[in-house]
């Protein structure tokens, strides 16, 4: 009988130790810059009006030189608020990232490496669906700009092509997407599940 107790409090100091030790990293920022080229910085920007509140399931699988990530996950998008959540296939929460007017919320849990920055991943998800004509006004302050083709998005920066956007159709938002960083060996695919009305 004392083993057993012996054994219960090794089993709970472990178990207390273990969940301090994944405790959520919390954020909070405004004017946040990433460097998405060499000397082109990308200051990302506040949710945009939406006439009608929606949400997309999605699987997203990013490269980057010779890591991979794979997770799930959960967007809604609201008048001027935007709500990213990342899950493992097993439903277990990796990262948060919420967007009030110009205020970035980034949660992250030991789980997904620290390699994975949260801030770069909104700027993808930006340069994605924001509308064009807002980047733009973004990029062309440093001589960048957005170039909108058939079911294509490319990011020139003085005239050369550094970012390509693929589409799988002209939807807005229920679509599938290739996002490839042509200089860095990097690509994001978001293939969407699911997408409804709020």
């Amino acid at each position: 009988m004392k083993k057993f107790f012996i054994h219960l409090l090794v089993f709970l100091s472990l178990l207390i130790t273990f969940s301090c030790s994944v405790q959520p990293v919390k954020t909070s920022n405004t004017n946040v810059d990433v460097l998405i080229n060499e000397n082109l910085h990308f200051s990302l920007l506040p949710a945009f009006a939406i006439k009608k509140p929606l949400s997309l399931t999605q699987t997203v699988n990013i490269q980057y030189a010779s890591k991979q990530y794979d997770f799930i996950t959960r967007m809604e998008v609201a008048n001027h608020s935007f709500k990213l959540v990342g899950l493992t296939s097993t439903g277990i929460k990796l990262f948060s990232i919420e967007s009030t007017d110009a205020t970035y919320r980034f949660e992250s849990s030991p789980f997904i490496g620290e390699d994975l920055n949260l801030a770069y991943l909104l700027a993808d998800l930006q340069l994605a669906y924001w509308p064009a004509d807002q980047l733009n006004r973004q990029l062309q302050k440093n001589h960048a700009r957005i170039n909108i083709q058939n079911q294509q998005r490319l990011v020139l920066h003085n005239n050369n092509s550094i970012i390509s956007i693929q589409f799988s159709n002209n939807q807005h938002w229920n679509k599938n997407i290739v996002f490839k960083h042509l200089q860095r060996n990097y690509s994001v695919t978001i293939n969407t599940l699911e997408m409804e009305y709020l």
